[in-house]
């Protein structure tokens, strides 16, 4: 089930801007700037300061779309499971070829870059594995 991040935001908030938790921020999106075919320079901590698609124009502004990059599922998803694991245990990675997100182990999905961007990310899945933080950024960082 997909969980809307609104319902959410209120308690990861504190969490994604925690002692810590901007650093992580600007570690991952770095990671997954440094592996665009044209790097942007001088970008803040925000997955959104990484962005160049204008899914933004015309929609709602939400706090939780900072958190959010078009085409970066694989390097914002840690971020949203820091995040998450501070406030809740129970979460992991669930990461397949064309997309990654966070599942609860009870099922739930948090998925702010589905939401954001309005599609379903379950058939992306079929080939999913599920990690652990430290796993998957040694794996994949």
């Amino acid at each position: 089930m997909l969980v809307d991040p609104r319902d959410y935001w209120r308690r990861l908030r504190p969490h994604y801007y925690c002692e810590g938790g901007q650093e992580w921020a600007r570690l991952c999106m770095q990671e997954y700037n440094s592996c665009r075919e044209y790097p942007l320079s001088n970008r803040g901590w925000l997955p959104m300061d990484y962005d160049s698609c204008d899914w933004r124009c015309g929609a709602a502004r939400l706090a939780w779309h900072r958190f959010v990059c078009d085409r970066a599922c694989h390097w914002v998803s840690p971020i949203h499971l820091r995040a998450l694991n501070r406030w809740q245990t129970g979460w992991s990675i669930h990461s397949g070829l064309d997309h990654t997100h966070c599942r609860h182990e009870d099922g739930r999905i948090y998925d702010p870059n589905a939401s954001a961007l309005r599609f379903d990310p379950l058939p992306m899945m079929d080939d999913s594995e599920s990690f652990e933080l430290e796993e998957y950024t040694s794996r994949w960082f």
